[in-house]
Parts: structure tokens; sequence; C-alpha cells
């Protein structure tokens, strides 16, 4: 399965913004005026996937204190596992 993540850099590092099933509704997203450094990144789900409406997105601990985007998981347990001990696993609804 494959989403598109959209990111925008902060302190050199990738901050997760949202996630989307599509590549069109990923771009209608970053085409508003305010959001013009923003980019989409296509990703494969990692793991098993609960539900195919849901996605996790795992951040790790870094610079400045702030969490930054790592990856995208198909399941909570896995996600968590792979964010590592500072690290955050969010849902995300994309369906």
């Amino acid at each position: 399965m494959q989403v598109f993540v959209v990111v925008k850099e902060l302190l050199d590092q990738p901050e997760y913004i949202k996630a989307f099933l599509t590549k069109e509704a990923a771009n209608i997203f970053v085409k508003e005026p305010s959001r013009v450094d923003y980019q989409i990144w296509e990703k494969s789900v990692k793991g098993n996937i609960d539900d195919p409406n849901t996605v996790y997105i795992t951040q790790r601990y870094g610079v400045g204190d702030f969490h930054y985007f790592k990856d995208v998981y198909g399941n909570y347990s896995q996600a968590k596992t792979a964010s590592g001990e500072k690290g955050q696993a969010l849902a995300c609804k994309i369906g």
C-alpha cells in the first residue's frame, strides 16, 4: 500500500504534516499559498495493515527537542517499536 506524506523542513529535518491516500489529494493540500515549501513523499506502508483507512506515522526524537518524520506503518505496535524510546507513533486517518 502506498501513501503520500506531506512534510516540510524543520531545522533541516522532515516534519510530518499530513498523509493522503492519493497524490492528487496531497497536491491539492500543498497548493495553498501558505504551504509553498511543503514536499510530497510517496511512501510504502510497512508492516501488517490493521485498518486500510489508518496508518501510523513514526517520528524520531532529534535536534532541538523536536520529533521528525521517520516512516509509515500499518499498525501501532510495529510503529511504536520503530519510533524508538523517545520517538512517537501517530495514528492518521487516510480513508
